[in-house]
């Protein structure tokens, strides 16, 4: 894991106790290239295979913009835009198995993603 995604995991946990009462473990972390083409990010870890994330950090550190949707895991220049050297952070109740990110045409990103799913104690 890298340094840059050691902080987003700082920075998620800082917010856990604010949006999750019961708790939340963090379970996923990947790097992601993207381009105008869609980048697919499905949640998974070694031992329980595909969950559900809850809470999930991303930090842009390409110099473009990028546009990540939540919805599906497919991502247009329509999604959540988030800009370039910025950390955006999303929760869902219930949580999403994936999301897709996408860049505009021509453009291209280093985006690092890390998703934390539900526990109960």
């Amino acid at each position: 894991m890298g340094r840059l995604t050691k902080a987003l995991v700082v920075l998620a946990l800082l917010t856990v106790p604010f949006v999750y009462a019961e708790g939340v473990v963090f379970q996923h972390a990947e790097v992601v290239g993207a381009t105008q083409a869609n980048s697919v990010v499905t949640f998974t870890d070694s031992v329980n295979g595909a969950f559900e994330a809850v809470l999930i950090t991303i930090y842009n550190q390409g110099s473009d913009e990028i546009y990540v949707e939540f919805r599906s895991t497919v991502a247009t220049t329509s999604s959540v835009p988030i800009q370039s050297g910025l950390t955006f952070a999303y929760s869902h109740p219930n949580g999403i198995a994936g999301i897709g990110i996408i860049c505009a045409s021509g453009e291209s990103a280093t985006v690092d993603v890390a998703a934390f799913r539900h526990v109960k104690p």
